[in-house]
């Protein structure tokens, strides 16, 4: 694997950081035809982050985020009626092994 970004968990709220590792592991604005997801780079979550607001996956082609602690690792919402990824334009992705968690309320739907 050519390049890795990494985070280290931190008890606050890491919506900027993760957005902007989001940013710097696939891009923005990649569509199908650019040709620009060969510059991708797997996205590793070495912990679990709490987030107070949607992260953004827009025009996101061929990405990778793989959690390293097998479900131990991942992402959880803090805020009510939040989603923890807003995707648009999103496709051949994958997410490993991460965990999806609410700490809040949160309507059915």
């Amino acid at each position: 694997m050519v390049g890795r970004h990494r985070l280290s968990p931190v008890r606050r709220q890491n919506t900027p950081a993760l957005q902007a590792a989001e940013h710097g592991a696939f891009g923005t604005n990649r569509t199908n035809g650019s040709g620009l997801s060969i510059y991708n780079r797997e996205l590793r979550l070495s912990g679990n982050y709490q987030i107070n607001d949607e992260l953004k996956f827009y025009h996101v082609i061929g990405f990778k985020v793989s959690c390293e602690q097998r479900l131990n690792a991942g992402i959880t919402q803090t805020a009510s009626n939040k989603r923890i990824i807003d995707g648009q334009s999103v496709a051949y992705g994958e997410f490993d092994g991460c965990n999806w968690a609410t700490s809040a309320s949160q309507p059915f739907r």
